[in-house]
């Protein structure tokens, strides 16, 4: 089942036994729409696969790490991911990083 207000680009998870993999909807489409009010119609989402974290004995997940030890089946459930599995994914706390939008002090700005 496809979530309510997906969009391209939206990041998704797939929660597995032993991981949570996480993907990037890259596709929508309604190949057969639904001939009256009510009727049922097929829809279709096409996800790349990104990553995944590993869950732990006690139901922590490791860090995201980028790639997909193994495929979810296409049976699995598709949810909307929250700000803290996108934290998650983007945020990594063990590398330094630069904060987007932030301004330098202007000893250290950039010549013009």
């Amino acid at each position: 089942m496809i979530p309510a207000g997906l969009m391209m680009g939206t990041i998704v998870k797939m929660p597995l036994p032993e991981t949570v993999v996480y993907g990037l909807v890259c596709g929508l489409s309604v190949p057969i729409p639904a001939t009256e009010p009510g009727a049922p119609e097929m829809k279709i989402m096409e996800v790349e696969l990104i990553g995944e974290s590993v869950r732990a004995e006690d139901g922590t997940l490791s860090p995201f790490r980028r790639g997909v030890s193994m495929s979810p089946p296409l049976t699995s459930a598709v949810f909307t991911t929250s700000q803290n599995d996108l934290r998650l994914v983007f945020l990594r706390p063990d590398i330094a990083t630069a904060r987007i939008g932030s301004a330098a002090p202007e000893s250290v700005a950039c010549p013009r």
